[in-house]
């Protein structure tokens, strides 16, 4: 894990953190971050109409927009400083890190109740793809993911990620005759890899997600 900025195993880790891989993630089917509180301890999301709430250990900002989160969510190393920035799904994750309490040091200044630190998978040396898909029958949600790795150079490689999802929803609307909330999300990612040297690398990564959801949870 790099939950101190460099490789180490959990044992040399002198903080309270949770890692989790990308295939654990995706074998549990947690697809979004307030799924995890179910495998994380200490950890509470939940998501509304405004922002995802992110609690450690009862810390947190609540839903007020010009907050700072107080548990700070990173993206290969990008800060997501608003709740809503959290809404892009878990997809093609390498592993995700769950960083309990204070970390100014390493994360700054306001990852004051923890932090979550995401890594995406990175393209590969050989030519690879897999496509999964699921369906929930009480809510009717379908969930179906794209992934193609691979080089095309020694030096140059590409990954592609994408995600589609669609729900119904799991709270009956008497008034209106429907299931809510009902969504719609579609979200994909690009990265680009670099590597002349052993000592030299430089990755690009563009990402794009859109989310529509009708009613409330």
């Amino acid at each position: 894990m790099t939950a101190q900025k460099r490789e180490e195993t959990l044992r040399e880790v002198p903080i309270s953190v949770s890692a989790t891989s990308g295939d654990a993630l995706s074998d549990a089917g947690v697809v979004r971050l307030d799924y995890l509180k179910a495998y994380v301890p200490n950890l509470q999301g939940t998501e509304t109409g405004i922002a995802n709430n992110v609690y450690v250990r009862g810390i947190g900002s609540g839903q007020n927009q010009g907050f700072g989160q107080s548990v700070s969510i990173y993206s290969d190393g990008i800060y997501r400083g608003r709740g809503h920035q959290s809404r892009m799904p878990f997809m093609d994750l390498e592993r995700i890190e769950v960083l309990r309490g204070p970390q100014p040091i390493l994360f700054g200044k306001n990852a004051i109740a923890g932090a979550v630190n995401m890594i995406s998978a990175k393209p590969t040396d050989t030519f690879e793809g897999s496509v999964r898909a699921s369906y929930e029958f009480e809510t009717e949600e379908s969930v179906a993911d794209l992934v193609l790795s691979g080089p095309f150079s020694d030096t140059f490689g590409a990954r592609l990620a994408a995600r589609y999802r669609e729900s119904n929803g799991y709270v009956d609307n008497l008034t209106l005759g429907r299931g809510e909330p009902q969504r719609e999300e579609l979200s994909g990612r690009l990265t680009l890899a670099f590597t002349p040297s052993d000592r030299f690398d430089a990755t690009l990564k563009i990402e794009h997600g859109s989310f529509d959801v009708d009613g409330r949870q």
